[in-house]
């Protein structure tokens, strides 16, 4: 017989293995690797049996598994783990065989196969017991490798209960920290695959060469419980699908492929998805051990068991909560209390989405509960007539109740008032026929079912009265017959006939009232009255008597004295319209007074009244605001000169034409290209001066919404600071060309708004400098410094105050020119850069109160952080970083009172030059200086510097070796005391400094003049090495190394060895760098001579020798 699809002949029982030491009992199962039999020794128990086949045995390393597995489980032994007692080969077969533990109690495979998906408690527990078997493996460390529901089972003890013992130990192994492991060829299996945690497979094909990835670790079984818990949940894996080995192997590739991606990339469903009554909880516990980034996982599976007891106490818990529930429910549906039975089973239905039990008697509970609302509803619809809708609410109760007594009387008297319904339509039928008698037949049919149906007893009444009107007709008495037409039609209010006659006659009534009434009128010449009449006589018969000649006179009498009338009436109301365009002008409703005058205009009135001039004037006056609004300044200066030339005098057409010249003038000798910048209070235009041969300017106004708000105190005072400003010519300072005015409509507000034409500037503004850096150079910072203070002495030598300044207002040229602009069009000032004096109150100020903003732009410079305090902060770590002489300065300068301050800018620019000659050569010295004499302050500090000092300065002085850079020092100072004592005949022997090169990263730069890459991106180092003239190498604590970068550079230097090393932390901050260093002696080393060298790095990170 065939078992397989390697076509090997299964064992009979009884057959020996092993040189007869093993006798076959049955066949337990096979697979991939080979047969499995229960066998048993004569003096030992029963043991399972494994026979591979012979293409595994025969494939290179394909017994290395078998192999691994004995080892394993010989270090591994315990009540958790099938034993491997014996791995050989049977030489009278030539075949393999792995003897085992034998597990009575079958497998989790085995177990799924018949009772998939598991009670949720039982999946809990055997999980929990899953972990407890990996726990001590993990400890190993091990780990397992191909944990799925095959390699879980199940041993029966004699005492009770069931051991969970875990197998197929042979792709288990230990975590590794570097170097690959091969991957084992069992995980290849589609089958196999599905419990195989990503970091496992590789990222490629599952069929290429796989390795085990440097870092895998427990985390891989983790995963795996995760898809036995899953499955155990759901009854399948995550993935699962159905692969048949009768498939194509392209195809079967193909597929493999497909699982192999979704369990590397795809996220799988939530098992709440396919199986409701999942906690939360445990849908949560699930999904974090099927996370794909191990670091998402559980740490191990002491926490996972962790969680999973909670889990399991929380499923307790809702199976309590069912246990309670469900008696409730029954005693409700006992006392027939369906809502409340509704609610009770919703929630168990909440607890237990898939109860068919609490489904089937929640339907039942809902049915009762509908035929409650029907019995409500029934008799409402019967009372309202809705026989119809009655009938079908009966039918669906009687569904529900078919038995019920009361919903069986229902039912027939709706049948019943159904068949009046169908004798009331063909009465209705009879009735558009005029068929009397039989319409009244019917009406007493439906009335011997129901006395008291109102349609059939009102139905009878109609036609009853028809009849009767029938009779009437039959008389011929004309002259009473309006009247009895009349009372008939009260009856039959719908008989066409009828009406028609009762019209007829009404009309010749009407006929002659209307020409007597005409005819009176006419004779009396009112004419309205008499027109009125007469054409309601003539509409009624136009050729009754002389009705139509005499309408004709009327009417054109009528008209003569209307149009009198209307004329006198038309010229009120022309005045009144003028009137109302004079209102409309006053509120600036430029679009209505238009229309209003246009209106009057159209009027072939107005050219004969006396107000044609005033109409003139404000037709132009309207058109000139509307084309002042739309900019178009020529057309609006031509139409207030209109005005003039009608009315001098009319409202403010001479200043609207004033402010429409100088808009004019402003827009033909400006022409505006951009906008370079724009805020809430003003706004700065690039422009082309046409009447300065196409020069270059800058164009500044306030926004008329910042006007409006502040008031016209603002212009003004923003117009005479800018005249002032045209005084000032210094080239610090940017030059106001002109000052112009401007008009401006904001929402149906005028204002006049200054424009100032200044010099353009090519840069960029001092804030925008700073955003770019940490902070300058001190002596950069000094030299930006003098040039503002340079700028404000003059400024305040012409009486001009700035009140403003702030990086945004001082602009830097490309050639590094300083220029200060914007000088304040309000006295607040900007928080941050203005004194408490100008906080509160902004009178009194002077120039003072430009000393404390230069020194707080001083601070921003130094610091590279705009203040936004308007006090000084000491404690910031930046100011502390400052030299102490350019402390002082900020600090003078941004004194709190005016009278501490500096008391003009010429006394701050002598203070920064000073403090510019104070700053040291090497800053180093003075920051450890500094930080020594702050422990220094207390007598133990001192105490404690004195000891630091002669320990780790005198004490290695005087051990340390002649040649050494220690040593050297020792003999200069030596030399220097000798040369002081002995007549100053000794001194310290001068060198001068010889050659000098570059090393970067280890590697010495032969050529300094080309760029150098760098292959180590982690981190940069560049050093500087250098020899004295005999060639001699000179130690880096001899030497002062000053570096600077091309362009600036924001140093983060992580390493310092003396002064002659820097590193960096980010080279790509280094890319096309040109590093300069000057180098000198320090004193006292007798080193003199300087040496400048250079190295220009280029893309640090990348090496072009590195293919």
């Amino acid at each position: 017989m065939r078992a397989d699809s390697t076509d090997i002949e299964l064992l009979q029982p009884g057959e020996k293995i092993l040189n007869g030491q093993y006798t076959i009992e049955k066949h337990l199962g096979s697979g991939g690797q080979g047969q499995v039999y229960l066998a048993r020794h004569p003096i030992s128990d029963q043991v399972a049996v494994k026979r591979l086949h012979r293409r595994i045995a025969d494939q290179a390393g394909g017994l290395e598994r078998f192999e691994r597995e004995l080892r394993v489980t010989d270090q591994l032994r315990g009540e958790h783990v099938i034993f491997i007692r014996y791995f050989d080969k049977d030489l009278a077969r030539d075949e393999w065989f792995s003897v085992m533990e034998y597990a009575n109690g079958g497998s989790l495979e085995d177990k799924l196969a018949t009772e998939a998906p598991l009670p949720i408690t039982e999946a809990i527990d055997l999980t929990i017991a899953i972990c407890q078997a990996l726990a001590p493996i993990h400890r190993y460390p091990y780990v397992h490798g191909d944990l799925k529901p095959s390699n879980v089972l199940f041993h029966n003890v004699p005492t009770g209960g069931r051991i969970v013992k875990l197998s197929d130990f042979g792709s288990a192994f230990q975590p590794i920290r570097a170097g690959v492991l091969p991957l084992p060829s069992g995980l290849k299996t589609a089958r196999t695959m599905l419990y195989v945690a990503p970091e496992l497979l590789d990222a490629s094909d599952p069929e290429d060469t796989e390795a085990l990835k440097v870092g895998v670790d427990q985390r891989a079984d983790i995963y795996a419980i995760g898809v036995i818990l899953y499955e155990m949940l759901t009854g399948r894996p995550p993935f699962w699908e159905p692969f048949g080995e009768s498939e194509d192997a392209m195809v079967f590739r193909e597929r493999q492929h497909v699982l192999f991606q979704k369990i590397k990339q795809q996220v799988p469903p939530e098992p709440k998805e396919k199986r409701s009554e999942v906690l939360p909880s445990l849908n949560g516990l699930v999904m974090e051990a099927l996370a794909k980034d191990p670091a998402d996982r559980f740490a191990g599976v002491d926490e996972m068991q962790a969680h999973l007891k909670e889990v399991l106490q929380e499923e307790k818990v809702r199976l309590a909560e069912l246990a309670r529930l469900r008696p409730k429910a029954e005693q409700a549906l006992k006392k027939k209390q369906w809502g409340q039975a509704s609610d009770l089973l919703y929630k168990i239905l909440d607890l237990a989405p898939d109860d068919p039990d609490a489904l089937q008697k929640l339907e039942m509970a809902q049915a009762q509960q509908q035929l409650m609302n029907l019995r409500h509803q029934i008799p409402r619809k019967m009372k309202e007539g809705l026989w119809p809708e009655a009938k079908g609410l009966v039918e669906k109760a009687l569904e529900i109740a078919p038995d019920d007594d009361t919903l069986t009387a229902w039912q027939e008297k709706i049948d019943d008032q159904l068949t009046i319904v169908g004798i009331l339509e063909k009465a209705e039928e009879a009735e558009k026929e005029a068929d009397w008698p039989e319409v009244i037949s019917l009406c007493l049919r439906a009335l011997e079912l129901d006395g008291s149906h109102v349609d059939a007893s009102s139905l009878l009444r109609r036609a009853q009265t028809q009849d009767k009107i029938a009779a009437l007709r039959r008389q011929g008495d004309k002259r009473g017959e309006l009247e009895t037409l009349q009372e008939l039609h009260e009856l039959a209010p719908t008989d066409e006939k009828v009406n028609a006659r009762i019209k007829e006659l009404q009309r010749i009534i009407k006929l002659e009232t209307y020409y007597a009434q005409g005819k009176q009128a006419y004779d009396e010449k009112r004419w309205e009255a008499a027109i009125e009449a007469l054409t309601n006589a003539v509409a009624i018969d136009p050729f009754y008597r002389d009705a139509a000649p005499m309408l004709l006179y009327a009417r054109d009498q009528h008209t003569k004295e209307l149009s009198r009338k209307r004329d006198a009436e038309r010229r009120q109301e022309l005045r009144k319209l003028l009137d109302e365009s004079e209102e409309l002008i006053r509120s600036k409703q430029w679009h209505s007074a238009w229309e209003t005058l246009t209106n009057i205009q159209k009027d072939k009135h107005y050219r004969s009244v006396i107000f044609k001039e005033e109409l003139f004037t404000r037709l132009f006056y309207v058109l000139g605001r509307q084309y002042a609004e739309a900019r178009e300044w020529y057309r609006a200066k031509r139409c207030f000169a209109k005005v003039l030339e009608y009315d001098p005098h009319y409202r403010d057409a001479r200043q609207q034409l004033a402010t429409a010249r100088s808009n004019n003038r402003l827009k033909r000798n400006y022409r505006v290209k951009r906008t370079l910048g724009s805020g809430g209070t003003s706004q700065v235009d690039y422009a082309v001066d046409m009447n300065r041969g196409q020069r270059e300017v800058s164009l500044k106004y306030l926004t008329a919404s910042y006007v409006i708000e502040q008031g016209t105190a603002i212009s003004r005072r923003f117009r005479v600071q800018a005249q002032r400003c045209t005084k000032l010519d210094h080239q610090n300072i940017v030059k106001v060309l002109a000052v112009e005015m401007r008009g401006v409509v904001e929402d149906k507000q005028e204002v006049d708004v200054p424009v100032v034409v200044m010099e353009y500037i090519e840069g960029q503004n001092l804030a925008e400098f700073l955003s770019n850096t940490q902070g300058i150079p001190e002596r950069q910072a000094i030299n930006f410094t003098c040039q503002l203070c340079r700028a404000l002495q003059y400024a305040h030598e012409h009486g001009v105050f700035h009140l403003d300044i702030k990086p945004s207002n001082i602009l830097i040229r490309t050639d590094g020119l300083l220029k200060l602009t914007d000088f304040a069009h309000t006295p607040h000032g900007t928080r941050g850069y203005r004194p408490p004096e100008q906080v509160h109150s902004s009178a009194d100020l002077d120039r003072r109160a430009d000393i404390f903003a230069a020194g707080k732009v001083l601070y921003a410079l130094l610091t590279g952080k705009l203040p936004i305090e308007d006090s000084l902060d000491e404690k910031d770590p930046g100011f502390q970083e400052i030299a102490s002489a350019l402390q002082v300065v900020i600090r003078k300068a941004t004194a709190p009172d005016p009278t501490d301050r500096y008391q003009s800018a010429q006394e701050m620019l002598e203070a920064l030059q000073k403090a510019e000659a104070a700053l040291p050569v090497w800053p180093k010295i003075r920051r450890r200086v500094s930080d020594a004499w702050q422990v220094a302050k207390t007598w133990q500090g001192i105490l404690a510097l004195i000891g630091v000092i002669l320990t780790s300065t005198i004490l290695p002085i005087l051990a340390a070796e002649a040649d050494t850079p220690l040593g050297r020092v020792r003999e200069g100072v030596v030399a220097y005391v000798s040369y002081i004592l002995g007549g100053r005949e000794a001194a310290v022997t001068p060198r001068s400094i010889g050659e000098t090169e570059f090393v970067v990263n280890g590697v010495p730069v032969v050529d300094i003049t080309q760029p150098h890459y760098v292959t180590d991106t982690s981190q940069i180092d560049i050093e500087v090495r250098v020899q004295d003239a005999d060639g001699k190498p000179i130690s880096g604590d001899e030497l002062l190394c000053q570096w600077t970068f091309d362009p600036p550079l924001q140093e983060q230097v992580i390493e310092e060895e003396g002064e002659c090393k820097r590193s960096y932390p980010t080279p790509e901050d280094l890319n096309s760098q040109l590093v300069t260093v000057a180098i000198q002696g320090k004193e006292g080393t007798g080193i003199v001579g300087t040496s400048i060298n250079f190295i220009n790095i280029r893309e640090p990170f990348i090496n072009p020798n590195s293919g």
